[in-house]
């Protein structure tokens, strides 16, 4: 409903949902990976410090969609926002799995 109350058809919020939707596994594979490659080199707290990296991404992109830019569409704002958000939050969560499992 958010989508469509600032103006956006549903052939445009289709495309926002998919183009995040393609981002996400991307990122949560690289980001991921320098993760990993961080904690074998500076110790576990290295994942930590890339999840509160990736925490503050998608408070940032979540943000970017209240935010009005006037050069922009608003049909591109959002997806601008939402491949951003969709970047910050699959990693987030890959990475918490992580924290937990070294842990236990």
């Amino acid at each position: 409903l958010y989508y469509q109350e600032e103006g956006l058809t549903e052939a445009q919020i289709g495309a926002v949902f998919a183009a995040g939707s393609i981002t996400a596994p991307l990122s949560s594979a690289v980001l991921g990976t320098v993760a990993d490659r961080l904690a074998s080199r500076h110790g576990p707290i290295a994942r930590l410090w890339v999840f509160a990296a990736c925490a503050a991404w998608g408070t940032l992109a979540f943000e970017l969609q209240a935010v009005r830019w006037p050069v922009l569409p608003r049909a591109w704002q959002m997806l601008i926002a939402r491949v951003l958000l969709d970047a910050a939050r699959p990693p987030m969560v890959s990475l918490l799995d992580a924290i937990t499992v070294q842990g236990l």
